[in-house]
């Protein structure tokens, strides 16, 4: 009953979560089998001015069935519009031709064709911008992740993604809107590939960055990364590698200089722990590195392959088992599977994956220190007191950070404790087995997440659906 309950959610949903069975192709030269987006991306950034020159290139197969007229992109660094962050000059299709008409509204950008790209077939669009990275700010620039700081420079999110087709209205492109509680990308993972060069840098310049990379002149790096959601950067003149392990996944921590060399070979050992155990739980990492990058900025963040940990968890460590070195450290860990390997419109329903990675801190606390849970719970959660509204609130329903952790990420928590109370740990850890298995590469919604219950578990979750959420019943939409 559980599988014919999911294969009717796929078709009900389908244009939901905008995927779509393969269109006929027509008479066109395309590969059906490679992934749906492609980026290729040729950068130079002057180390000196801070300015990031790129062309993008985009090969966008329609596996949809009626011809499209434009691409629409979803352009995070128009959310630094108080720094200018991007200077856009021209979109071209193919080499040369003009693609007049693109409009940036907010976030969204979208791109007019001259051709439209029939079923099946797919089409090359090329964009040329300009990056102007700003120094980390608190008031006008606080990503420090798309922002530069006396000891690194960190290039994240930083180009437009193709948006979701299909994902709201049939027929129609979806993008959030800008807002700054959360995060507010949804996006398919895609095949990339990028050239970097940097002019007058230094000589001792450490660059770092997920998948296959290699410096192919002096100051010159070709990166390949396929199934990214995103491509993450880092520079620094005082980066120091160390590594671990786990499998065969390569586990790299790229810390500064200036740490102190305990808290950068605990986060390691956390890391390096984490990922062999969500592995277990939730299945296979899907690339042979992941790095970890400390960020001279508040907190952290997870990219595809990549994450950062800040530097004030790892000057503040003190040694104790339970400190947000570690629990930061294992919550980005754990985004590589929600967020990197299965999406979700981080805009409007962010609990699919601030909650379970929150979560799959409770699950390392058991497995590697099981005398320290109830001090998890107490540093975590109860601390800083948990909401009270709906789990699956909006980023939207939110003017500051702390009610929306609250209530997405702790209250969250307790959601899905309570649930795994109800169902016992065989049904509750195959319910999370079973949603990573059926939406890797995907992008999930409230409707895939519940459906990947059996029809046993979902049933005897209502009450809790009922005391937890804005919308208890999401198979019924």
């Amino acid at each position: 009953m559980k599988y014919l309950t999911l294969l009717l959610l796929a078709v009900v949903f389908m244009g939901t979560v905008g995927v779509s069975s393969p269109a006929v192709a027509q008479d066109c030269d395309t590969e059906i089998s490679e992934r749906r987006t492609r980026y290729d991306f040729d950068v130079t950034f002057n180390w000196s001015r801070r300015l990031v020159q790129v062309e993008q290139t985009v090969n966008y197969r329609n596996e949809f069935d009626e011809p499209l007229t434009e691409l629409v992109f979803h352009s995070e660094p128009h959310r630094l519009s108080r720094v200018n962050t991007m200077t856009f000059y021209n979109a071209y299709e193919g080499e040369d031709t003009v693609l007049p008409g693109v409009t940036i509204e907010e976030m969204r950008m979208t791109v007019p064709l001259i051709t439209p790209i029939e079923p099946g077939c797919d089409a090359q669009v090329r964009l040329v911008y300009d990056i102007n990275m700003s120094e980390l700010d608190e008031e006008r620039n606080p990503l420090g992740w798309l922002a530069y700081t006396p000891s690194q420079i960190n290039i994240a999110h930083w180009f437009p993604v193709i948006a979701l087709y299909n994902h709201e209205t049939p027929g129609q492109w979806y993008t959030t809107e800008r807002h700054f509680i959360g995060e507010q990308a949804v996006t398919e993972p895609a095949d990339m590939h990028a050239v970097i060069r940097v002019e007058n840098a230094p000589e001792n310049v450490v660059f770092v960055a997920p998948g296959a990379v290699e410096e192919i002149e002096p100051h010159v790096w070709d990166i390949t990364f396929n199934g990214g959601r995103d491509l993450g950067m880092s520079f620094s003149t005082i980066y120091v590698k160390s590594e671990q392990q786990v499998g065969d996944v390569t586990v790299e921590m790229y810390a500064l200089a200036t740490t102190y060399r305990g808290s950068v070979e605990r986060a390691l050992e956390d890391a390096a722990q984490a990922l062999a155990l969500y592995e277990e739980i939730y299945g296979e990492y899907p690339w042979d590195r992941f790095v970890i990058a400390e960020g001279a900025f508040p907190d952290g963040l997870e990219l595809s392959g990549m994450v950062f940990v800040s530097t004030d968890w790892f000057i503040g460590w003190n040694g104790n088992n339970v400190h947000w070195l570690t629990v930061i450290t294992v919550h980005e860990v754990a985004h590589q599977w929600f967020y990197a390997l299965i999406a979700n419109d981080q805009s409007l329903y962010p609990y699919l994956d601030e909650a379970l990675a929150t979560y799959s801190e409770l699950l390392y606390y058991e497995h590697y220190y099981p005398t320290m849970v109830e001090d998890w719970w107490q540093f975590r959660i109860r601390a800083y007191g948990v909401g009270t509204d709906p789990v699956d609130s909006t980023v939207h329903d939110y003017t500051n950070w702390r009610p929306y952790i609250n209530t997405v990420y702790f209250r969250g928590v307790e959601m899905l404790h309570e649930i795994r109370q109800v169902l016992g740990d065989e049904l509750f850890m195959r319910w999370l087995s079973d949603y990573v298995e059926a939406n890797r590469d995907g992008v999930a919604t409230p409707q895939t997440f519940w459906g990947a219950m059996s029809g046993f578990s979902y049933a005897s979750t209502a009450d809790l659906r009922l005391q937890y959420l804005n919308n208890p019943d999401p198979l019924a939409e």
